[in-house]
């Protein structure tokens, strides 16, 4: 009986490195598709683009802010609103990324950072804005 176990583990172990090895033959590697749970859909493909976006001019606007370069140095305070509100905006688009779309709820433990560095991140851009840094 214990030998019958063992040959079935083995047989379905390699069976699963089967479905899962690229296989290479010649120059021309066969790759099996994703299942579709491993696929990111339409919505959070959008969302992290749009997500990785807003976080590139964030940076840049925030690297700005910091420079005393003479006609930007005046303007400071609206750099950092505006990278604060782009920050926002993508731990927005990350919400929406992890939730795909509202479709999922993946739970308060999960999703409490992006609600509550949105929330921050809009309260310090307008605190920037008004100038009570």
């Amino acid at each position: 009986m214990q030998d019958n176990r063992e040959y079935h583990r083995t047989d379905m172990a390699a069976e699963k490195a089967e479905n899962t090895v690229h296989i290479t033959e010649g120059r021309e590697a066969i790759v099996h598709d994703l299942p579709e749970s491993h696929r990111l859909s339409k919505t959070q493909h959008t969302f992290l683009t749009v997500r990785n976006i807003f976080v590139i001019i964030a940076g840049g606007l925030f690297v700005l802010s910091m420079l005393h370069i003479e006609p930007i140095y005046h303007y400071w305070n609206v750099l950092k609103f505006v990278a604060y509100i782009l920050g926002a905006g993508a731990y927005g688009a990350e919400v929406v990324v992890l939730t795909d779309g509202w479709r999922k709820n993946p739970g308060l433990k999960e999703m409490l950072m992006p609600y509550m560095f949105g929330v921050l991140y809009v309260l310090l851009g307008f605190n920037y804005l008004l100038g009570s840094h």
